[in-house]
């Protein structure tokens, strides 16, 4: 695998789909629990491969979470995860979005 790129980009070639990363995506979204803004832990997996992308909590006033910096991944590549594992008992089990896509920040 060799790297190359300009601008603050590197690119990956070799690979069977070559990819340009540039660092200058964002994931975002808006947890809530029963209607009401929850404090909860997101995780973001490439959906083919299962490789980590990012994570981060939500806010526990507004729900609202992001990930920001993020490379640029094929549309509907991401797969995320809101756990809910703080509430107890436990009564929920964990959302999954998938086929995800990140939008440019720029």
């Amino acid at each position: 695998m060799t790297f190359g790129g300009a601008d603050g980009c590197v690119q990956f070639f070799g690979d069977p789909i070559s990819t340009v990363y540039t660092w200058r995506h964002k994931l975002a979204g808006l947890v809530r629990v029963n209607g009401v803004p929850a404090r909860r832990r997101i995780l973001v997996i490439g959906r083919f491969h299962h490789d980590y992308k990012g994570a981060t909590w939500s806010d526990p006033v507004t729900g609202e979470w992001s990930i920001e910096g993020m490379a640029e991944y094929p549309e509907r590549s991401l797969l995320v995860i809101v756990f809910d594992d703080l509430q107890k008992p436990l009564e929920y089990n964990a959302e999954v979005l998938d086929y995800v896509s990140q939008v440019a920040t720029e």
